[in-house]
């Protein structure tokens, strides 16, 4: 299935709390991106956060350091992971997670990731048997 058909789909059950709650995106990744588009365009909504460790180095004034979490003013705020890269999978939401409440956070490509595990073990097996 296609990444971003997971994104909206999730969105889409969960559109009535689109207009009642705080967003932010994380990773902002071509994913996030994606996703932040999909906010606004789709749903009308624009993320109060946009977070990725690495771009907030270069972006201080538009992208956040998940640290910023930690913050009381965000402590409410529904993070929307948008990563589904296997490499980084468990390293993303571990930073995540130190900072924020799991409860908090939808992963919107879990789905894929699980298909894409799946699908590496698989060639890993394959290449191994050789």
């Amino acid at each position: 299935m296609n990444i971003m058909r997971l994104a909206e789909e999730k969105l889409d059950a969960m559109k009535d709390r689109l207009s009642t709650e705080k967003f932010a995106v994380y990773p902002f990744g071509m994913e996030g991106k994606a996703v932040k588009s999909l906010l606004e365009v789709q749903y009308g909504i624009s993320p109060v956060l946009l977070l990725d460790n690495g771009l907030a180095k270069r972006y201080p004034d538009r992208i956040h350091s998940v640290e910023i979490l930690k913050k009381p003013q965000y402590q409410d705020v529904i993070v929307l992971i948008a990563s589904d890269l296997v490499e980084i999978f468990n390293d993303l939401r571990d930073q995540l997670y130190a900072v924020h409440s799991r409860e908090k956070c939808i992963d919107l490509f879990l789905e894929s990731y699980k298909e894409l595990s799946q699908s590496n073990m698989i060639v890993v097996e394959k290449s191994g048997s050789l």
